[in-house]
């Protein structure tokens, strides 16, 4: 993880400026500002681009040169639950199909607060039956929110004995939805991407009156036992950095092979800065050889 950071000092700077700026305040900025994330690292040229559906739940296919349909990356995106789309990742995910070799197929999940728990809980849980069905070798990763969405079905697939699943991926996961633990606080004037009061909104959009360590709403609580080899990538600069550190310690634990790397003043999610930072396809290669490792065994 060497690398120049005059990019990402430079993109850091833009961020904060921008955030200074333009404040998001409500679900429908958010929802224009994850959408113009696609505008500023559209997908590569060379991908195939597919719509299709997994258990009755929309979803996209993402296929790059010479990467096999025969193996499949299950991707949840972020987004607070309440914003983000196949659309959004598409740069990211096309060249994660690049580096993994595999096909990338991301559900169009839910948004709340039209949608909140425990819609996208339960098309996640459907979407995950469906690729086991498909009898084809399988990682389920996610970014941010996703990336608790994909905790959710690892924790399910737990429960229910499957041990299908060859590998997982989360890129700057957010499990604790209670906003909690001590980074929340400690690195707010450090991270650009990701706002606490934001994320406070995000939480009564999706949960409501819920209880937040209901483990389906919150799967930092979760039952951690049996789950696949799991690479987690997260800033060092993070507010969600806590968020990591507890999964990666919870997984361990319980017995699991959990392969942390905190990387050196990283940005929330930036594997999707595609058209930025180099650091992003960085990322996305390192994943891509870890998910392949399991998935062609």
């Amino acid at each position: 993880m060497t690398y120049n950071s005059s990019s990402l000092h430079t993109f850091r700077d833009a961020m904060f400026d921008l955030a200074s700026a333009h404040p998001v305040k409500t679900v429908g900025a958010l929802r224009a500002g994850m959408e113009a994330i696609a505008e500023a690292n559209p997908p590569a040229d060379d991908l195939v681009i597919e719509t299709t559906d997994l258990g009755g739940v929309a979803a996209v296919a993402i296929t790059a040169p010479g990467a096999s349909r025969d193996r499949v990356i299950l991707h949840f995106h972020g987004g607070g639950w309440v914003s983000g789309s196949p659309n959004s990742h598409a740069g990211m995910l096309g060249e994660l199909s690049r580096a993994a070799q595999s096909q990338v197929i991301v559900i169009d999940h839910s948004l709340a607060p039209e949608h909140p728990f425990p819609a996208s809980y339960d098309e996640s849980i459907r979407s995950y039956e469906a690729v086991r069905m498909l009898g084809k070798p399988f990682a389920v990763t996610g970014d941010s929110s996703g990336g608790g969405m994909a905790l959710n079905v690892l924790a399910y697939a737990s429960s229910q004995g499957h041990q299908d699943a060859r590998a997982a991926l989360l890129i700057s996961p957010w499990a604790d939805l209670t906003l909690s633990l001590p980074s929340i606080s400690q690195l707010a004037d450090r991270d650009p991407m990701v706002d606490v009061d934001a994320l406070r909104d995000a939480v009564r959009a999706y949960a409501g009156n819920h209880d937040l360590k209901n483990p389906h709403i919150s799967p930092l609580f979760a039952d951690m036992h049996n789950f696949p080899p799991l690479l987690i990538h997260v800033g060092s600069d993070e507010i969600l950095l806590d968020d990591s550190l507890e999964i990666d310690q919870k997984v361990r634990a319980a017995g699991g092979r959990s392969y942390l790397e905190v990387w050196p003043e990283m940005l929330h999610v930036w594997h999707i800065q595609t058209g930025a930072l180099p650091q992003a396809h960085d990322g996305l290669k390192r994943a891509g050889e870890f998910l392949m490792e399991y998935l062609e065994k």
